[in-house]
Formats: C-alpha cells, sequence, structure tokens
C-alpha cells in the first residue's frame, strides 16, 4: 500500500496498463483489448431498434419465439437477480445497515429492459465492485456517476 488516500485496487490497475501501454507494447507484446473483440459498432449512437430499418424485431405471435425469449430471458432475471442480492447482502454487512434491496432490484430490471429496448446490453450488481466501492468511501451518487462514466470511455476508446 502507498497511501491510504488511493486505494491499492485502482493503484494495481493503473500499474498494469503503464506496463501495457508503456512496456509491453513497445516491443511488440499486445494483448487483445475490448475493440478486438468486436467492441461497438454503433455508427450512430442515436439510433435504435425503434429508429433504424438495420434491426428487426421477432414476430411475437409464434410460440417458438416466446419459448426461446422468455427461457433466456428468465435465465438471465435469475443470474441477475441472485448476483445482485449477494452484492446487496455483502455491502449489507460490511455497514451493518440494511438498503432498500427491492428498491434495487426492481431499479435494475427497469434499466436493464430500457438498456435492451436502446441495444444496450442489461447489468446487475458486482460483488467485488460494490465492495471496493464502499471500502473506498465511494457511496454518493456522484460515485456511481463517474464510476459508470469511467466505464463508459474506456469501453468506448
Amino acid at each position: 500500500r502507498v497511501t491510504t488516500f488511493f486505494p491499492a485496487t485502482a493503484l494495481s490497475i493503473l500499474a498494469v496498463v503503464a506496463v501495457e501501454f508503456g512496456i509491453a507494447r513497445q516491443f511488440g507484446v499486445e494483448t487483445p483489448l475490448i475493440g478486438d473483440y468486436g467492441g461497438s459498432q454503433v455508427n450512430n449512437p442515436i439510433e435504435t431498434i425503434f429508429t433504424s430499418d438495420r434491426y428487426d424485431l421477432p414476430d411475437l405471435t409464434d410460440f417458438q419465439t416466446w419459448k426461446l425469449v422468455l427461457g433466456y430471458g428468465f435465465a438471465l432475471f435469475a443470474t441477475s437477480f441472485t448476483e445482485t442480492s449477494i452484492a446487496l447482502n455483502v455491502v449489507d454487512r460490511l455497514d451493518e445497515t440494511q438498503g432498500p434491496g427491492f428498491l434495487v432490484l426492481i431499479g435494475q430490471g427497469l434499466a436493464n429492459i430500457v438498456s435492451g429496448l436502446l441495444g444496450g446490453m442489461g447489468g446487475s450488481g458486482v460483488v467485488g465492485l460494490s465492495v471496493l466501492s464502499d471500502r473506498t468511501f465511494g457511496t454518493t451518487c456522484l460515485s456511481t456517476f463517474v464510476t459508470g462514466l469511467i466505464t463508459f470511455l474506456i469501453v468506448t476508446w
């Protein structure tokens, strides 16, 4: 630990990025980045399934379509629900408080629906990030916004 002001986890991430771009890439060693796996293929970020002819919604009158959509949807719901519930439970035990778990799960569900309609990917609570945020006093709305903004910048860069 270098200092208590700067979290050790953030320092280690910066160190790995510095080694990757400062040393390894100078000698021709390249590890794959998110963009190498396809990245963001959206030319117009405002373009959604409602405004473009490139995207087609499935025919929802067919039972096979509903079976497929509900099967994957339930699996994703169960996974996200479980992971977020575990993250909430861990943070509640760390803080010795009781958070609004039901409201968090409802908000996450609504956000995932909107994200899917806009062409994005749904998300869920991650235990490691929740503990990191809690231990580094990142418990305000500003910290959540900054985390999302930095993640957005990293993914789209």
